[in-house]
């Protein structure tokens, strides 16, 4: 049964006030309590966010940079052979010259003393008369090699275009590589800064979410042994992830391709070089020159793309939905999972 109780308008007004008060300074201290944890949490967050989005854009960088390094030497090497075609042409074109002018000058000489008895120099329309008789085929000749060489020295012109373009592209890359860096490295000393609670915060933050996508655990990372239960891979696979396996624990680099260091096509291109399969260091070259597999059909030993093409990063296979990947600036050559893939080739 509810019993009614009537109270003084003042004294109701009263405990109103007073449970107003209390509760603004419950809510009080319970926001004085938790905001600084809460912030350090949403710092840690952001941060952590952006120096791994900013190590996954170097990565990125790294593979647009491997691929210009072979477009260089590609357009450098057609350079050079554009200069040796060019140089083949000079010595033609001056043999064919020389042979001319000194056929020219025979003829001339012995047709001077033929007819020194009727007079003391050939006419000029004679002397020309045995030029032309003289030059023949070999002025065909001579005009052909100079249409060679004007042809050659347009295409090493406009090779020497496309190395300007590739150079600048190389340096542009570089410029926004050491940007991107610098950016991490302040990040970084903002993370170094915090006092325990946050740097405790981040590890265990970390630390979760590497234990939910199947990275390397501690144990693993000592030993640098594989998970258990693999499926078996083919010979020449078994030698690549023996070579990956090998390499575990040891630091990404840029454009790196070992021993002590690697980026991901690096590792891919050294892993699959110790089983005999030699491919170049870019993860786009290396996705087009292998047949492709199905996400669902992957095999031990497989390559594992992102980015179009294949373009961004490349990871070795090992089976049960893990790779063996060197991910980005500031990680290591370690275990992990697939995660999004834009397609996969089987080398061998």
């Amino acid at each position: 049964m509810f019993i009614s109780i009537s109270l003084p308008i003042s004294l109701k007004k009263s405990i109103v006030f007073f449970a107003v008060a209390m509760l603004c300074i419950s809510l009080g201290t319970q926001s004085a309590y938790s905001s600084p944890t809460e912030d350090k949490r949403q710092k840690a967050e952001r941060l952590a966010r952006e120096i791994d989005a900013n190590g996954a854009k170097i990565s990125q960088m790294a593979e647009k940079y491997n691929k210009i390094r072979i477009e260089l030497s590609d357009i450098k090497n057609s350079v050079t052979s554009a200069q040796a075609q060019l140089d083949s042409a000079k010595v033609q074109n001056d043999e064919v010259k020389a042979r001319v002018q000194k056929r020219a000058v025979t003829m001339y000489s012995d047709s001077s003393k033929k007819e020194d008895h009727f007079s003391q120099e050939v006419d000029s329309k004679r002397k020309a008369q045995y030029v032309e008789i003289a030059t023949g085929n070999d002025s065909a000749t001579i005009r052909q090699l100079e249409i060679t060489q004007e042809t050659v020295k347009e295409r090493k012109a406009e090779l020497e275009k496309q190395l300007a373009s590739v150079t600048a592209q190389e340096k542009s890359l570089a410029e926004q590589k050491k940007a991107i860096e610098d950016a991490n490295k302040a990040q970084q000393a903002l993370l170094n800064q915090t006092r325990g609670e946050l740097a405790a915060l981040v590890a265990q933050q970390r630390a979760a979410r590497d234990r939910t996508q199947n990275t390397t655990t501690k144990t693993s990372n000592a030993n640098h042994s594989l998970p258990g239960n693999l499926p078996a891979p083919s010979p020449r696979a078994a030698i690549a992830i023996e070579y990956a396996r090998q390499q575990l624990g040891k630091p990404y680099k840029y454009a790196a391709s070992g021993p002590n260091s690697f980026d991901c096509s690096g590792l891919t291109m050294r892993a699959w070089g110790a089983a005999g399969v030699s491919m170049p260091h870019y993860s786009g070259a290396q996705y087009s020159m292998f047949p492709k597999v199905p996400i669902d059909q992957l095999q031990p030993g497989d390559l594992v793309f992102r980015g179009p093409g294949g373009s961004d990063h490349v990871s070795l296979y090992i089976g049960n939905g893990m790779v063996i990947t060197a991910p980005q600036t500031g990680d290591v050559v370690k275990i992990a999972s697939v995660g999004r893939t834009s397609g996969a080739s089987r080398p061998g």
